[in-house]
Parts: structure tokens; sequence; C-alpha cells
């Protein structure tokens, strides 16, 4: 493709980079990891192969040759030369021919998958795009108007239709496991978490989430140690605004954290527009283990 218009933030993610995190290097990769694999899927690609994240507004992009895509995830009116794009299918896209979004109707992140994949920069073992830190896919950084976005080698696949993955409605129930710090909160600040209602907020990127709702009080002012943090982390700073970590977060973080989503539900934070209305659940890590699992499988059995 060549970008001829860049959109908002547009980068090439994979999987993640996985075990680095000793380095400082969060783990990155797709906001949203099951469209990208109902994307990869549909264009014959092995699930966590790189593919083009975007938001709205979206890039518009010409074809340099005839290639086999699909986009998943966010609705945002994808079209090819103005006629729309059907989620998770295959798509011939003839040379010359843009690829181009319109009106966000659902979702916030969507994924274009390139049969053989798309070609970016590997740092860490991964091309995902980590642009703080200037690591994986186009120079470590967002697309910009007149980049070329190669297409891979990856060995073809019979094109597999996964069920598009569902995007977040008006409000979403989110599970958590509490904490490793909800002692450091009130015991009120802990009852209201689980009780009532939160709303995701305007300020927002790949590296977290701010909440708007109940302010959660620390049990007493005193400093917190930093310590490991991972993606899915609900972390409650002095001000009592939580902050859900995200992708790009942090490796480190000095404020307690309550709670932490679990994996399987950590996309429906990512992919909420604001304003959308969250609750959250507690449960055992036995059932995020099993919620996991079953998208897995799910994704491996087609």
């Amino acid at each position: 493709f060549a970008v001829e218009r860049a959109g908002l933030y547009s980068t090439i993610q994979d999987g993640g980079r996985i075990g680095h995190r000793a380095l400082g290097v969060p783990p990155s990769g797709a906001m949203d990891p099951l469209a990208l694999w109902a994307a990869n899927a549909a264009a014959g690609n092995p699930p966590d192969a790189p593919a083009l994240e975007l938001t709205a507004p979206g890039p518009v992009l010409r074809a340099l040759d005839d290639l086999t895509v699909a986009v998943a995830g966010a609705d945002l009116s994808a079209a090819v030369d103005g006629s729309p794009v059907e989620p998770a299918t295959p798509l011939r896209v003839r040379r010359g021919q843009r690829l181009a979004f319109g009106a966000p109707r659902a979702g916030v992140w969507a994924y274009i998958a390139v049969a053989g994949g798309v070609e970016g920069h590997r740092a860490l073992g991964s091309a995902a795009t980590f642009a703080p830190g200037l690591l994986g896919g186009s120079g470590g950084r967002r697309l910009r108007e007149g980049d070329i976005v190669g297409r891979g080698d990856l060995p073809g696949r019979p094109p597999r239709l996964l069920r598009p993955p569902a995007l977040p409605a008006s409000s979403i129930a989110v599970r958590v496991i509490l904490g490793p710090q909800d002692e450091w909160l009130t015991e009120e600040a802990r009852a209201a978490f689980l009780k009532e209602e939160y709303r995701t907020s305007r300020h927002g990127d790949r590296a977290g989430l701010r909440l708007d709702g109940p302010r959660l009080a620390h049990r007493e002012a005193r400093a917190f140690l930093s310590d490991g943090v991972l993606p899915g982390a609900v972390q409650v700073p002095p001000d009592g605004a939580p902050i859900v970590l995200l992708a790009d977060g942090p490796t480190t973080g000095g404020y307690p954290k309550i709670a932490v989503v679990i994996a399987a539900d950590l996309r429906l934070l990512a992919q909420a527009r604001p304003g959308t209305a969250v609750r959250f659940r507690a449960v055992a890590m036995e059932e995020a283990v099993d919620a996991w699992r079953a998208l897995i499988g799910a994704r491996e059995g087609g």
C-alpha cells in the first residue's frame, strides 16, 4: 500500500513482544487480539501475523499490487473505492484501488490483514510497534503520509471465516481478579469499585484508559513503592480515578492496584468508546484461565 492519508493512529501490530518486561519493554501488540485473529484467519495468515491497526479517523491506502485483504474489529465504515467491506471476510483489492475508512459506528480499533502478512521491522522477536520506545513496525512510529507498507512472505493458508468478535455496546461487564494491593484502599472504595458504575473517559490511548466514576480513596496518604504491572492492572492514583493499563502500558507503576482485568475481557475496554458504562465483577483465577482457554480454542478451531 501507499499511504495517502495516515489517519489518527495507524501502526503495524502483531501478537506482541513477549518476555521482555525485565528490560522495561511492554508487550505492545494488538489492542484487540480477537479482531487481529479474525482478520488474519480470513486473509489466510497465522493468527498473530503482523497487520495494520488503526482507529478513527482512519487512513487512505492505495494498493500497489493485487492483494487479498481482510478487515476486522471496530466498524469504521471500511470501503474499497466506495464499496462497503464485509467484516472478517477475504476481499480482493486490485492495483490502484483505495481502501479507506469513514464514520466510526462501533468500537475503537480495527485491523487490516494482508495475505502473506504486513512487512514490518522486527525488534526483540516482534514486529509490533511500540512508538514510545521506537521499536518495531515502520521505524518504531505510527504511519505517515507517503509511507509504503510492504507485503510479507508468510506461507499462505486456506482462508478461514471466524465469527467477527463482538464489539462493546453502550454498557459492558468486565471480570477482574481483586488485588494485589486492594488493602491500600478504604473498605468503602473496595465496595464501590464492584458496586458502582464507571464510564470510559476520553483520556485513553494504547498505554491506558482512565475511568470516570466514584473516586476510590486510599486508606492513608503515604508513598507506594513502585512494582511490576501488567496490561489489565487497575491502578488507583491519589486522585482516586482508576486507570486500566493496556498494551503499551508501563512495566512498573507507583500506584496501588485494586484489581486486574482478566485477559479475555481486556479487549472490551480497549474497544469501548468514550462514555461506555462499565461494571466490574470479581472472579477467581480459575474462571479467568477458563475464559482465555475458550478464546484460544475458538481461534485454533476456527
